[in-house]
């Protein structure tokens, strides 16, 4: 018995070396997998990001200088595209979804989000699974809020946008182009400006008679010495509300936005706007 109990002793010792060895090992495989299948997954992501045909847009962005790199995506598909290489370009947020969101919550969020600075939004005409989501996505926030300007980045349209912030400073004016549209009033936000803010100029318009084609909106902020400073340049509500489609005598409000320069000299300012025609750029 002390024979077979000797022999048998030893055995639980070599046991318990061996699990613990084998935990070691096992330790040592799972250490240096991981960082091997997180530098996949990172190659595998860059390598996709290189070849999507809205990734230029993000591009736009970073080179765009200093100043607010806050960046909107139109749509989940968007989001879950570009996001992992928007992120270290700016904050990076989805504009929520009309399908789950009331339309007045949504706005509400536009306000709150332009209550902080200009943002980007990126709407990609590309994806043929999600264009007509990212053009209705691109069209209320046109709508809603003040657009600066718009461009292409690849397949997607990479435009820029303020709000309505601080207290306006109402505009009393009739002014008429030509005699098929008529400029009822205005609005300017803020009434005061101020160097590296913002400017949002709220348009109120009426179709006298049915516009025989599609017209630009410029506006120009003028300094003291007559020099432009700022000028935005497109058609009414981003390009989502052509004059040819107004209805005769039908309201048409239409926000345009300028970013100022962070130079700006104090003195009185002129706010200065037309239409031309966008085909031929005649008035």
């Amino acid at each position: 018995c002390l024979e077979y109990a000797a022999e048998l002793g030893p055995r639980p010792r070599l046991q318990r070396v061996f699990s613990r060895t084998a935990a070691l090992a096992l330790t040592v495989v799972w250490i240096s997998v991981l960082p091997a299948g997180v530098a996949l997954l990172n190659t595998y992501t860059q390598v996709r990001l290189a070849h999507d045909p809205a990734a230029p847009a993000l591009e736009i962005i970073a080179n765009s200088g200093p100043g607010n790199k806050t960046i909107v995506m139109s749509s989940n598909r968007v989001y879950r595209r570009l996001s992992p290489a928007a992120r270290p370009v700016g904050e990076t947020l989805l504009l929520p979804i009309a399908k789950h969101v009331p339309e007045e919550v949504r706005a509400q969020w536009l306000d709150d989000l332009t209550a902080r600075g200009p943002f980007w939004f990126i709407a990609d005409e590309g994806d043929p699974e999600s264009v007509e989501e990212n053009r209705n996505a691109h069209a209320f926030v046109s709508k809603h809020v003040c657009k600066v300007d718009t461009q292409w980045g690849g397949s997607a349209l990479v435009s820029r946008f303020v709000g309505r912030n601080g207290t306006p400073l109402p505009v009393t004016t009739a002014a008429t182009f030509g005699d098929q549209i008529e400029l009822t009033g205005a609005q300017l936000y803020p009434a005061m400006l101020r160097p590296g803010g913002t400017l949002c100029v709220e348009l109120d318009w009426r179709a006298l008679k049915q516009p025989g084609g599609d017209y630009n909106v410029f506006v120009h902020l003028v300094d003291p010495k007559g020099q432009v400073v700022r000028q935005t340049d497109v058609q009414p509500q981003g390009g989502f509300a052509p004059t040819s489609q107004w209805a005769v005598g039908a309201p048409q409000i239409d926000r345009h936005g300028l970013i100022l320069p962070k130079n700006l000299a104090a003195g009185d300012y002129i706010v200065r706007l037309g239409l031309y025609r966008s085909d031929d750029q005649s008035p």
